[in-house]
């Protein structure tokens, strides 16, 4: 699964030699085997205003990966000290954020691991969570259930032909009736449209 969104990477403050190890190997294998777009600035709390590395930060438009060595909200409120606006998006490592808006940057905390793999897992699954797109599915107005559907006048129990077929059903606030297979022909023909179009997105 591919990494689609930009990782900024922030150097820790005075960091000891397992620090910048994690830190190297990171850029390495995502860069090599991920090919995701990364970038390094140095620590958050160096950043100055209208240096190279706060514009860079702001030359990213849309939601990003912020890999510090901050909890999250220190990170996000250094970034919005430096003019760098969003929110903090819930993941498996900030999995209850406040709710707020804007963009989604989803900060994780590298004080929490001593590896690469399990920090390249949650940045797939950042990057899963941003692709996931929403699909709502309507009904009709004529489907076939206890409260969309009635008789427009009583019916009589006296059979007023030998015919065995059922009635057929009308919809409410209509004189025409329904024929229950041809409904069941149409929403059998709606769940195929669907299934193709699902086919065709690319989710």
């Amino acid at each position: 699964m591919p990494i689609e969104l930009p990782v900024v990477i922030s150097q820790a403050t005075a960091a000891n030699g397992s620090d910048r190890q994690l830190e190297e190997d990171l850029i390495a294998r995502l860069m090599l085997d991920e090919s995701a777009d990364v970038r390094l600035v140095g620590a958050l709390q160096t950043l100055q205003p209208g240096g190279t590395d706060q514009l860079m930060l702001e030359g990213i438009a849309g939601e990003f990966a912020m890999l510090t060595w901050q909890p999250a909200d220190q990170a996000l409120q250094r970034l919005r000290e430096l003019g760098i606006g969003g929110r903090r998006a819930a993941h498996r490592d900030d999995p209850t954020p406040p709710e707020e808006a804007g963009r989604r940057i989803y900060i994780i905390d590298l004080s929490n691991y001593r590896a690469t793999a399990p920090v390249i897992e949650s940045l797939k699954s950042c990057s899963a969570d941003r692709r996931t797109k929403t699909i709502q599915i309507g009904l009709p107005i004529g489907r076939r259930d206890d409260h969309a559907v009635q008789d427009s006048k009583p019916v009589s129990t006296k059979a007023s032909s030998p015919s065995t077929d059922p009635a057929p059903l009308r919809v409410a606030n209509s004189t025409a009736p329904v024929n229950p297979q041809a409904y069941d022909d149409w929403a059998e023909n709606a769940m195929e449209s669907l299934v193709d179009e699902l086919d065709q997105m690319d989710l």
